[in-house]
């Protein structure tokens, strides 16, 4: 990933970088380690969103997407990367259930979306039991049809759906939380705030030394409740209730589209010995060159058919 430096706080470019002019010129400068990758602060963030959902007609830079083709490939980028890390290439703290299973938190925004499809595609990847937690599943399928879309099509290839965690004894082996990105400020409230601590939160504090009786917690974009544009850089965690939801660590991130400024706590694999092997994806393979090329990034070295790297 390129440096962002050239971005004010307020998004605009102080100047054209100079960019590539084709793809194949700018995947052959890519690398994929932290030391020189870019982070991106939530107006940047949300201002590519825009860029990526503009129609081509508006300006030269639109990337032509509507939000049902971003929330999929993200999606699919979400449930790779839990592939990778429960099944194809194990983190030595998964301890895999034959078949895998997973439980998966979706919020009320596009971060849940992305997790309704990060499950439908679970279980194409062979995950039996896959079950989403998602609060206010009426309300919101209602308010937004496409949302109500995905829960037909995941329910369809056996998605089970529930308002709170599930009462259940068999062993899960991977919680993903896709409850809030980066549009998201403050303490979260119920009933989200009792299921992040039972599901993450308190399992990960409570079980560091014995690892593999625990989930493996995969974050989407941002670990709920982090300031996305806290990047630790001082040591302000807040304190109380924000105390807690600042300072809690999933196992694995997977940034969508360009990692944002609190990934910078997270780390890289490279720091492993000081990251208790936390792992670190950038995932959603649809960055077109021109918006790379407009905020400052090199894209990511994906490999073949992969929609997901693996950040060192």
């Amino acid at each position: 990933w390129g440096s962002t430096g050239w971005l004010t706080p307020e998004g605009p470019p102080r100047h054209a970088p100079v960019c590539a002019t084709d793809a194949s010129a700018m995947a052959s400068r890519t690398r994929n380690d932290g030391e020189t990758m870019g982070f991106l602060h939530a107006k940047e963030a949300y201002a590519l969103d825009v860029d990526l959902m503009s129609h081509p007609d508006s300006f030269e830079e639109a990337g032509g997407f509507t939000l049902e083709q971003l929330m999929e490939l993200a999606g699919l980028s979400v449930a790779e990367a839990v592939y990778d890390v429960i099944v194809a290439d194990p983190s030595p703290a998964a301890v895999q259930s034959s078949p895998p299973s997973a439980l998966v938190l979706c919020g009320p925004g596009n971060n849940g979306g992305d997790g309704i499809v990060a499950a439908r595609h679970l279980v194409h990847f062979g995950f039996e039991r896959v079950a989403v937690v998602y609060p206010r599943m009426a309300e919101m399928v209602v308010k937004n049809p496409h949302y109500g879309k995905l829960v037909h099509q995941a329910k369809g290839v056996g998605v089970s759906f529930f308002n709170e965690i599930p009462s259940r004894s068999e062993k899960i082996d991977v919680v993903v939380d896709a409850f809030f990105g980066f549009s998201f400020r403050g303490v979260p409230r119920e009933p989200y705030r009792s299921i992040l601590l039972d599901a993450c939160i308190r399992p990960l504090k409570e079980k560091e030394s014995e690892i593999s009786t625990r989930p493996i917690v995969v974050s989407v974009d941002i670990p709920s409740g982090w300031d996305v544009d806290y990047d630790g850089s001082t040591f302000d965690n807040g304190d109380g209730e924000e105390e807690v939801f600042s300072s809690w660590f999933p196992d694995v991130l997977v940034s969508l589209t360009v990692p944002k400024i609190c990934a910078k706590r997270f780390g890289f694999d490279d720091v492993a010995s000081n990251n208790m092997g936390r792992r670190h994806y950038v995932g959603g393979r649809f960055l077109p060159p021109n918006l790379a090329c407009k905020y400052g990034i090199s894209m990511p070295p994906y490999v073949g058919k992969n929609q997901i790297v693996r950040l060192k």
